[in-house]
């Protein structure tokens, strides 16, 4: 529920969720690894105990490796970003509440402060595992096309985790992706560089598309 979801999050934010992975230990050894107060990692260990994530022993806490070992990574999506997703998606509640009644939105800025790159974060291994090998290749002709040579634009890239893992392979399209928040675009286009891919970029919309005509548009993570 949302209380482990928080648990988790702290656990992630203050390092006791690595010092728990990496093998647990006693309330005082976890908040030596993790440098917080040995009362309250006292505490976060025994909402882990009821949370089905850790067992204790004595005054020794462990892993329950089958409830949180997802959080060590090689899963389709990355759990850690997710529950502090939650956290943070719980903090702007009250904005949400505002934004349903009045009918004004929430300005992608704000958005972005409050969520940070968790969107992106999230579905970044499953792009990593099954964009290319799976959903791209189990349509052949968008493979052929996209292995000549074809316009392709997304709509909000968000981090342009997806987009820089097509034009990675597919060296002979070119992809734009157009995104609300500016900060994202240039952390996008940086990434792109430190990448060496010049055949993809992410220019800021504002609003509204730019009159362009492209082979392929992609909405992978807007929300």
């Amino acid at each position: 529920g949302w209380y482990a979801a928080t648990t988790v999050a702290l656990g992630e934010r203050t390092g006791l969720l690595d010092a728990l992975l990496a093998g647990g230990g006693t309330a005082a050894e976890l908040a030596s690894s993790a440098g917080v107060d040995r009362r309250n990692a006292s505490a976060w260990g025994d909402a882990m105990v009821v949370a089905g994530y850790a067992r204790r022993d004595g005054d020794r806490y462990a892993p329950d490796e089958e409830a949180v070992g997802p959080f060590r990574g090689g899963f389709p999506f990355d759990l850690r970003a997710v529950v502090g997703f939650l956290a943070a998606a719980g903090a702007m509640f009250p904005h949400i509440e505002a934004a349903m009644r009045d009918g004004a939105g929430i300005p992608a800025a704000e958005l972005q402060a409050g969520l940070g790159e968790l969107p992106s974060r999230i579905n970044a291994p499953m792009y990593e595992a099954f964009l290319i090998g799976d959903w791209i290749a189990s349509q052949p002709m968008l493979e052929v096309a996209l292995m000549k040579g074809i316009d392709v634009a997304e709509i909000a890239p968000g981090d342009g985790t997806a987009l820089r893992r097509l034009a990675a392979t597919f060296g002979a399209s070119s992809f734009v992706g157009f995104e609300l928040d500016r900060r994202q675009v240039e952390h996008a286009n940086s990434a792109a560089v430190h990448d060496g891919l010049t055949n993809v970029r992410f220019e800021v919309a504002g609003g509204r598309l730019p009159d362009a005509s492209f082979d392929l548009v992609c909405v992978f993570d807007a929300f």
